[in-house]
This record gives C-alpha cells, structure tokens and sequence, in this order.
C-alpha cells in the first residue's frame, strides 16, 4: 500500500507540525492516528518519511523525519509567461496540469489583449500543492503574480533562451526545434486575442525568437501545456 504524501515547506530532524489543512486531510479524511509512517514534501526537492505523534486534526505533530528521496532541478529550466484566460477554472486546470509534468515556474502576464485583469494567487498556490503530492514531482511550481507584459520583458537576463508563441501561418520555428543549452527556457504565450503587433515587435526587439505551436489555433491555456511539453522534449535529446 502506497504511503500518502503531504506538504510542508519546513522539515526538521525535530518535531513537525502540519499546516491546519494537511493536519484535517491528514487526521480528518485519510484517519491517521499515532505511530503510523506518512511522506512528507517541502517542494524544493526532496521527499522525507516521518512518524505521527500527535494526530491532531488542526495540529498534526510528527518526527523522526528521515530524507528518502532528493530530485535536482536539471535544465533547462522551463519558464512559461502567460496571459491569464477571463475563466479561472480554466487556469486552475492548466497549472494543476503544468505542474503534474513538473514545469517549475510560470509566470502571468497582463497583455493589451488580456480579458483578466486581476489574479489572485493563493488558489493557484493551492493546485501547485495538491499536483505536487499527487503526481510524484518534488519541486513546488513558482507561480509569480499578473504583471504588465512590457515589465516581465524587461525583467529578463540576457543569457535565457526567449520565444514567443505567435499564430502566423507559413512560420517556420517549430518550438520542438529550438536549442536547450541555455539554463532557462522562457516561453511567451498571449491571451486569446494573441499579442497586438506592438508587444511582438517589443519582444523581438527584446531578444525573443517566435516560433509557432502547429497549425491549428489554440486555446489560450491548451497553447500553454503545448509549449511546455514541446519545450520538455529538448531535454530528452539533449
């Protein structure tokens, strides 16, 4: 029987309190009681076993944690800067998705086009910790709040390598083609007006290739999976 799995951003060789919803699933739902062996994440990569002390339902104690696994982050680094869509569910199942394939950061973009003006994190927060347990991946996705498209540009290094996700037929740059020996991958995908000719001449200005995703035109949150998993295929031949 497999052993769950539950999230904590701090593991010590000492005492270890869950959070008040790890300790409800945990005691609650999944009816752990004291002395029984559960895994514990922090998301930055590693994986510990840990004995319950204290089943508390709001403050679920546990020790003796012991470091089983450790992941390192290999590059390139996958980077995905998106416009958010106007349905949040649709978001919310884009980055569980995201991170069920382990892509480590990604960061939302406010485009001339953009339909979502405002974006609360703490929800995204909580499918990045939900994916995490559930599907075996050991670093916790980075989610960066909205933030203009012009700032997000500019608040690049020069040494990434940059695209830009456009629908242009005849495009010759397929994503799958780039080169993966830079350390981060930053991939731009646009709201589902595209980006205005404005903001793709900025990011060309700004270092960024475009390359197209396929033929066929995609939904603004499908483009985002496509890209990242076109991307995650340089790793694989490199």
């Amino acid at each position: 029987m497999s052993t769950h799995v539950f999230y904590t951003p701090q593991i010590s060789d000492g005492p270890c309190q869950l959070s008040p919803e790890e300790s409800a699933h945990c005691v609650r739902t999944l009816r752990h009681t004291a002395g029984d062996l559960i895994h514990l994440v922090n998301g930055k990569g590693e994986k510990y076993e840990a004995t319950i002390s204290d089943a508390h339902p709001k403050k679920c104690i546990v020790h003796q944690a012991r470091l089983i696994e450790k992941q390192d982050l290999k590059p390139p680094v996958i980077h995905l800067a998106i416009a958010p869509t106007k349905n949040l569910d649709r978001i919310e199942w884009m980055v569980e998705k995201l991170c069920e394939l382990g892509i480590p950061k990604i960061t939302f973009i406010q485009c001339q086009h953009s339909d979502r003006k405002v974006l609360k994190p703490d929800r995204l927060e909580r499918k990045t910790i939900s994916a995490l347990k559930q599907s075996g991946n050991l670093y916790q996705m980075q989610v960066s709040e909205l933030i203009s498209f012009e700032g997000f540009i500019a608040s690049l290094p020069e040494k990434v390598s940059k695209h830009i996700a456009v629908v242009a037929p005849g495009l010759p740059h397929l994503l799958r083609s780039i080169d993966a020996t830079a350390n981060e991958i930053v991939i731009l995908v646009g709201p589902e007006g595209d980006f205005s000719d404005k903001e793709v001449i900025a990011a060309t200005a700004a270092g960024f290739q475009s390359v197209s995703l396929g033929a066929g035109t995609l939904r603004t949150e499908t483009a985002g999976l496509v890209a990242c998993h076109a991307a995650m295929l340089t790793r694989v031949r490199s």
